[in-house]
């Protein structure tokens, strides 16, 4: 189980204060055991390897009798002319109100390339010696989804492998424009306030990746949100750092 020190951290993105700002890159030229809290706080939710998405959500297709799962859906629903209020409660904190299938929803959602050796340093720094999936970081690309409400499901048991495979299914990584990867696997724990969702591509079905974009698209259950990270960004210490 992760630690009560990570459960927090993990949902600290709600409480960085307006003061933070992703264009202050300090911390870039410091040495991780001088990084500030406030340094940590940019490194792991509002930096190149870390950002706020808006969710949005759908009404579930009817449940096929076949059994297997549905499909992915395709691209996100236009909102409407009049424009959408807000789901859930605003800044995206914990369960809001209920979505469209009677699950809990959220306005937003932290996505983190958690693999990357400066957010591993940053949860070091904030007294997290082992951040989650931190085993398995040199071998896969991690990509960690933070404060998901709910997984979609009727039962909330993150080791039923059914759960496992609508997750893993739910979700695509785009390389650029030429190819798309489902997860291999896939973990998810709960913590103080939400999910997290650890989406794990190994290193050697991506291959390197130079100056691509890369969008990782994914749906949990009625909940949908993408997330784009520009790799050419994410340097540190002078090398790439995915």
């Amino acid at each position: 189980m992760m630690t009560d020190a990570f459960a927090k951290l993990a949902v600290c993105f709600f409480a960085v204060t307006l003061t933070v700002r992703a264009g202050d890159d300090s911390w870039q030229k410091k040495p991780a055991d001088q990084w500030s809290q406030d340094d940590v706080r940019l490194v792991l939710n509002d930096s190149p390897w870390a950002k706020r998405v808006k969710v949005r959500y759908i009404e579930a297709a009817p449940p096929r009798t076949g059994g297997g799962t549905q499909p992915m859906p395709g691209p996100f629903p236009s909102p409407s002319p009049g424009g959408t209020p807000p789901i859930g409660v605003p800044g995206g904190r914990g369960p809001g109100s209920q979505g469209p299938t009677g699950v809990r929803t959220a306005s937003e959602v932290l996505v983190r390339w958690q693999s990357a050796a400066v957010v591993r340093q940053a949860f070091k720094q904030a007294g997290v010696q082992q951040a989650a999936g931190s085993d398995l970081a040199g071998e896969n690309y991690l990509i960690a989804v933070v404060g998901m409400p709910d997984l979609g499901t009727g039962f909330e048991d993150a080791d039923d492998t059914q759960v496992k495979t609508r997750l893993r299914d739910g979700a695509r990584l785009f390389i650029g424009n030429k190819r798309s990867l489902i997860p291999a696997r896939v973990r998810a724990e709960m913590l103080d306030d939400g999910w997290m969702i650890l989406y794990i591509f190994p290193r050697s079905e991506v291959g390197p990746l130079g100056d691509e974009k890369v969008k990782l698209l994914a749906r949990v259950g009625p909940a949908q949100f993408s997330a784009e990270f520009k790799t050419k960004d994410m340097d540190f210490g002078g090398k790439p750092d995915l």
